[in-house]
This record gives structure tokens, C-alpha cells and sequence, in this order.
């Protein structure tokens, strides 16, 4: 049989132990007090590092949001370019509605506030070759232009503008460009 020991002797006058405590009380509370206070300083200084962590985890995440918005704005603006037939019914076949593209693309980029400016429409006849029609100024993209076959490219690029100043200063002025290409098919061919 095994002998439990009592940490603690049950005779003990525990009188003299309660007058030692009620003696150093003072100092125990002013420990406390010293402790509250170095709490607070550790506080201050370790909550502006946090806020800053979980505000650069928005950011970050905000920057990576715009980044899809614009790969996704010119996927949309460039499938629009070259759908086959007419959206508005103005005769001017989807390929050649540089407006209508941009609006496409603008609808797609939910977080970015694309502007038109944002946006630019070229055509060429594939890879490596010149471009000979675009919506910025240059030649028009028209029914007499455009063959099946040729190829539309849009190209998003926006700059990117944190909220916040101390990590703007470090993100702020990163410009992104999204682009895409699709082939144009004028008519649906029915064998």
C-alpha cells in the first residue's frame, strides 16, 4: 500500500505566514502596477507592426485583385472582338465597335475603374506582323480592312495606387499591362 504525502503540513500555524503577507502586500501591488505599465509599452510598440502586417495583407491582396481584373478585362474586350455579328444593332460589326470593346472590358474590370485611356485595341494579321488597324487614332478597323483570320489584341495597363502611405510608398507607381489576343472569324462557315 502505497503512502499518499500531503504537500503541507495540516498542524501548521498558518498565522505567521498570513502576517508576512499582509507585511510585503505593498510591494506586491506596486510589482503590479509595474507590470500593467510594461504591458502597455510592449502593446504600443507591437500594435502599430501588426496593423501594418494586416494592412500590407490587404494591400497585397488589393494589388493581386487588380491584376486579374485587367487579365480579365482584356480576355473579355478581346472574346467581344471577335464574336460574330452586331450588339447594337448600328451595323458596325463587333470587331470594328472600338466603344463597345472598351465598354466590354471596362463591365469586366470590377475592381480596377478602368478608363477608356486604359484600353487600347490593335489589329494585325498574327504574331510578328505590323499593325494595320487600331481604335487609338490610326487606321479604323472596317469591314473592308479586316479579314477572317486576322487578329485583335487588347491591351489593359493601369497603374496601381495603395490607400495607405506607408506601403504606397513601396507599391504605389507599379504599372500593370495585361494583353490579349484572339482570331477574328468574320462568318461561321456550314460545311
Amino acid at each position: 500500500m502505497s503512502s499518499t504525502r500531503i504537500p503541507f503540513d495540516l498542524n501548521a500555524d498558518y498565522g505567521d505566514m498570513r502576517a508576512r503577507e499582509a507585511k510585503n502586500a505593498p510591494f506586491a501591488r506596486s510589482r503590479r502596477g509595474e507590470e500593467r505599465g510594461a504591458s502597455l509599452v510592449e502593446f504600443a510598440i507591437i500594435m502599430p507592426l501588426l496593423l501594418l502586417l494586416i494592412f500590407s495583407v490587404f494591400e497585397f491582396g488589393r494589388l493581386v485583385a487588380t491584376h486579374i481584373a485587367l487579365n480579365t478585362a482584356a480576355r473579355e474586350g478581346a472574346r467581344f472582338g471577335t464574336t460574330i455579328g452586331d450588339r447594337n444593332l448600328d451595323d458596325v460589326p463587333n470587331f470594328a465597335d472600338c466603344a463597345e470593346i472598351r465598354e466590354v472590358a471596362k463591365q469586366r474590370a470590377v475592381m480596377a475603374n478602368l478608363e477608356d485611356g486604359d484600353i487600347r485595341i490593335f489589329f494585325d494579321q498574327g504574331e510578328g506582323t505590323a499593325v494595320y488597324a487600331d481604335c487609338q487614332g490610326g487606321p479604323a478597323p472596317t469591314d473592308d480592312v479586316v479579314a477572317t483570320g486576322d487578329r485583335i489584341r487588347v491591351v489593359v495597363s493601369r497603374p496601381f495606387s495603395s490607400t495607405i502611405p506607408l506601403i504606397g510608398g513601396l507599391l504605389n507607381g507599379i504599372e500593370f499591362e495585361a494583353e490579349q489576343s484572339r482570331t477574328i472569324f468574320r462568318t461561321i462557315v456550314d460545311e
